[in-house]
């Protein structure tokens, strides 16, 4: 009988039509791959569907809400042959756009989104793309830069600060 490791493998390798083509280590990364695209996905569905029914229609709602197609999209594409190196860079692009839009909307530099960016950086770094290192490093750079600038400046106002959320205040 098959063990629970061989149904999760199978499962995973369900994703990868191409995975008896790949060596050991990139199949390991499109399993990776494949494990966070589907844990996003549940993931982004359960919060966007939590804060939508508590009536929260705010842009980080719909963020969370239009997360999901992308995310299932990523998964279509590693189904239908696309290697896993660019669904991959896909991937990281999608997630550091979400968080800068997150970080936007939640006031700049006092977003707790921030937490993420090192993070990003880190499963870009494994995913080893055509976006690897040097350049998600300068996009990261370039989202804090404007990031700073509009929280100095005073475009971005922090998340305490709107009416709704302080209602005291």
């Amino acid at each position: 009988m098959p063990s629970l490791r061989e149904h999760n493998l199978r499962l995973l390798d369900f994703w990868i039509p191409a995975s008896e083509e790949l060596d050991e280590e990139e199949l390991t990364r499109g399993r990776v791959l494949v494990a966070m695209l589907v844990y996003g996905t549940l993931v982004a569905a359960g919060m966007g569907v939590l804060r939508v029914s508590w009536g929260e229609w705010s842009a980080g709602g719909l963020v969370l809400v239009l997360l999901n197609p992308m995310l299932l999209c990523c998964l279509a594409a590693l189904r239908w042959g696309v290697s896993v190196a660019r669904v991959g860079d896909l991937f990281v692009l999608w997630t550091a756009g979400v968080l800068a839009m997150i970080c936007v909307i939640d006031g700049g530099l006092t977003s707790r989104a921030l937490v993420w960016f090192p993070v990003v950086a880190l499963v870009a770094n494994f995913l080893n793309g055509w976006l690897v290192r040097e350049r998600l490093l300068i996009l990261l750079s370039l989202i804090l830069l404007v990031l700073l600038v509009g929280s100095r400046r005073g475009w971005l106002i922090s998340a305490e600060a709107w009416p709704a959320a302080n209602p005291a205040g």
